[in-house]
């Protein structure tokens, strides 16, 4: 993590923003100017909110996983200068000012702590920031793993993976399988909603099923040619899915003209509830 902190009106929004293009000099020039006129819109309306007209305040610049923020702290009378889309603004000379920070409010954040006003400004995201997260989760669950199979006993590791591990994993597969078909189901809704021409519908849908039918049997073939290729001896259970002549072919409860039959469900409940997608 890299801090740095510049102190306002000493310092302007373009020092700090100079700072931030020789921390990442790629940084777009769209970027660049956005984060500008937002750190310096947002000082003006606390100088303005909070009655101070030389307001002294501290610009903090953040470097954290590829994502570039800063985090403005100004001491007074408590003054939030993140407009809500529908507030309504008067003075025209504002306008200007509002637009700019109405615009990019999702950018920013704020909180009263210890009698200041802190506003927080995302500059740039560096995109990586949930692959990092997700390996350096990993780390230090193996680490954590290693840690407590060296040094507790066999029983209290049964113990935890029992009461713990286990309840952990159950509840946080539940909470993805819950999440899964809702979100499929409202995103095919919200798109078919959206198209004008409603013979496109159609030709999506015969897209859709010819493209998933096809990903189905090309992942069937490359797992089944992969496994052979690596465990020629362990596969052998397969022949039994070629023997034999008729329609139907059913291992294990498995049924390809169920499967194909099951791409249209019978009701709108049965892919939610037998998590079918």
């Amino acid at each position: 993590m890299v801090k740095i902190v510049f102190h306002l009106p000493e310092d302007s929004a373009a020092d700090v923003m100079d700072y931030i293009v020789r921390l990442r000099p790629k940084l777009s020039g769209e970027d660049r100017l956005r984060g500008e006129m937002i750190l310096e819109e947002t000082y003006l309306r606390l100088c303005k909110g909070m009655n101070d007209p030389e307001l002294k305040a501290e610009v903090t610049v953040k470097k954290r996983f590829g994502d570039i923020s800063v985090e403005l702290v100004a001491r007074g009378e408590a003054m939030n200068p993140i407009l809500s889309l529908t507030e309504w603004v008067e003075n025209e000379a504002d306008l200007y000012s509002v637009n700019v920070l109405k615009a990019n409010r999702d950018r920013m954040g704020y909180a009263r702590r210890n009698g200041a006003n802190v506003v927080s400004i995302i500059i740039h995201e560096g995109g990586t920031k949930e692959i990092s997260l997700t390996v350096l989760g990993l780390v230090l669950g193996l680490c954590c793993g290693a840690v407590m199979k060296a040094t507790l006993p066999a029983g209290a590791l049964l113990w935890m993976e029992g009461n713990i591990n286990e309840p952990l994993e159950a509840m946080f597969m539940h909470s993805l399988t819950m999440m899964v078909a809702p979100v499929i189901f409202f995103a095919i809704i919200a798109g078919l909603t959206n198209m004008s021409e409603t013979a496109d519908i159609g030709k999506m849908g015969v897209h859709m099923v010819a493209q998933s039918v096809s990903f189905v049997i090309l992942s069937a073939a490359l797992s089944i040619g992969v496994g052979l290729l690596l465990f020629p001896s362990e596969l052998t259970s397969l022949a039994g899915l070629f023997e034999g002549g008729g329609g139907e072919t059913v291992v294990g409860g498995f049924s390809l003209k169920n499967m194909l039959v099951d791409i249209i469900p019978a009701n709108l409940v049965d892919p939610f509830k037998g998590q079918n997608l």
